[in-house]
């Protein structure tokens, strides 16, 4: 009972940060500029932030969970995604942006990608392990 409150917590606060994707889009598309549209994007940060650092929470959580056999081979795989991301974008720079290489780029970028691969692939673990 308490598992299924909290899934339905996280499906609605979900589908509020996507409506509230859409309402940002639109602010930003017509040029809104007042005081309300101003707070409203603030909120919008912050919200995004708490649900970022929660699904961090979770997918450390459901990471323990885990044996040690299967969380090996997802943090391997989290390393290598990041350092070929990495790589990947670094290779991209070099042939889309020759004059402006910048090393520092591409790193946060394919360990940001790397860490949500991480935790949708802790989720689904933690799901067949339910099941």
């Amino acid at each position: 009972m308490k598992k299924s409150k909290i899934n339905i917590f996280e499906g609605v606060f979900f589908a509020l940060l996507v409506i509230a994707t859409g309402v940002i889009f639109f602010i930003i598309y017509k040029d809104i500029d007042s005081d309300i549209s101003f707070k409203f994007i603030v909120g919008y940060v912050i919200c995004l932030l708490i649900f970022v650092i929660y699904e961090i929470i979770i997918g450390i959580i459901n990471l323990r969970k885990l044996t040690w056999s299967e969380a090996r081979k997802i943090l391997l795989k989290f390393i290598v995604l990041a350092i070929l991301y990495t790589v990947l974008l670094y290779g991209l720079d070099y042939f889309f942006r020759p004059l402006k290489k910048d090393l520092l780029r591409g790193f946060p970028i394919g360990l940001g990608a790397a860490l949500g691969w991480l935790l949708i692939e802790t989720r689904s673990f933690a799901g067949k392990e339910q099941n």
